[in-house]
């Protein structure tokens, strides 16, 4: 009678682990189905060169997640892996990104990161958005499709010639996303009757080396497409030369650190820009963070927004294709919390984007 109800016991013992066990797996699946968190990853330079607007871009989609979670909307849990501004390490941060199997959406920063990690994830059920502008070329057969959320060069190409008069020296920094620049412009110039002489550089001194010796005519426009102080110390060298030609810069120019030392360059400058966040969502991004929103705040809080809206029209599960996603992203004709986005291709964000002058009004 013992050995019996030890028997018995022991049997009962096991019969409620595997139901306990059970009722764990079984939370986990349905609370995955019915509205839990969605894990977003983020492949980000918090260290190394890009450091500062790699901290921009995890701050910005730290905060959309905040706003969906007080809204009531989706929730989102946000991965983010060090790229430690560099391919290599970008990798590795990827594939640890991915050892989560219900990661479907990893952002992406940095253009030669953006480059690196595409081919390398053609077999994978995730969809990127990259805060860069470069043109990848992209086979439209291929299962994986990833989108930009950024201005593409082409536009940015578009924008720089509308605005320009009979010749543009432009200067570029000599990597994936410089190099887009300088491609789109040479392929749409002669639609505009407009020459382009195209000066590569890799680091400040080298660029203001050219700048000290190449002839300059008021009648020029000179594009900056570069990072950062970079594009500052080119254009406060023209300034030192004398130049009274317009000068026209990329996006990353609309940073304090710079606008700061541009003061004395003039009203000839100009910068392609985008409606940045509304009002009380800039007010509440400024107390929550001690800062002005930059253009990479705004595009990490665009992309966040769209695709939880996106999402939300799929269905309220986690079991969404990256396809599935991208496809309802391109099919979504106005965003309600998204701010300047026109619409979506398969490739690319498209934003209300113009040249406007940082000082002074036209």
């Amino acid at each position: 009678m013992k050995k019996y109800s030890k028997a018995l016991f022991a049997l009962g013992v096991i019969i409620a682990v595997i139901v306990v066990v059970w009722c764990i797996d079984f939370n986990k699946q349905t609370t995955s189905e019915n509205g839990s968190a969605i894990r977003i990853g983020a492949v980000l330079p918090l260290t190394g060169a890009g450091s500062v607007a790699g901290t921009y871009v995890q701050q910005a989609l730290l905060f959309a997640q905040s706003l969906l979670s007080q809204e009531g909307r989706t929730q989102y849990d946000v991965v983010v892996e060090d790229s430690k501004s560099n391919p290599k390490d970008a990798i590795l941060a990827y594939r640890k990104l991915l050892s989560d199997k219900t990661i479907k959406i990893v952002f992406l920063q940095m253009s030669s990161v953006i480059q690196t990690l595409i081919p390398l994830s053609e077999n994978d059920d995730v969809l990127f958005v990259g805060i860069g502008s470069i043109e990848p070329n992209v086979s439209l057969d291929k299962p994986r499709q990833y989108i930009i959320n950024y201005l593409d060069a082409s536009t940015q190409a578009k924008i720089f010639l509308s605005n320009s008069k009979e010749r543009i020296l432009l200067f570029y920094l000599n990597d994936d996303y410089g190099m887009s620049i300088k491609e789109a412009m040479e392929r749409q110039a002669d639609s505009y009757g407009i020459q382009v002489k195209a000066y590569p550089f890799a680091i400040s001194s080298h660029a203001q080396d050219v700048v000290a010796t190449i002839p300059l005519s008021d009648n020029d426009s000179v594009v900056i497409a570069g990072y950062g102080p970079v594009m500052v110390d080119i254009a406060e060298r023209l300034l030192q030369r004398g130049f009274h030609g317009n000068i026209l810069c990329t996006p990353e120019l609309l940073v304090n650190a710079n606008l700061s030392r541009l003061k004395d360059v003039g009203e000839k400058l100009f910068v392609i820009t985008m409606p940045m966040l509304s009002g009380s969502i800039e007010q509440q991004f400024c107390n929550t963070y001690n800062r002005n929103a930059s253009v990479a705040d705004m595009l990490s809080f665009n992309g966040l927004i769209c695709i939880s809206e996106a999402i939300e029209k799929i269905n309220e599960t986690n079991s969404f294709s990256a396809k599935q996603l991208l496809d309802t992203l391109c099919h979504l004709t106005n965003f309600d919390n998204a701010i300047g986005v026109s619409h979506i291709t398969e490739h690319c964000f498209v934003y209300d984007a113009y040249i406007d002058k940082v000082f002074g009004d036209e």
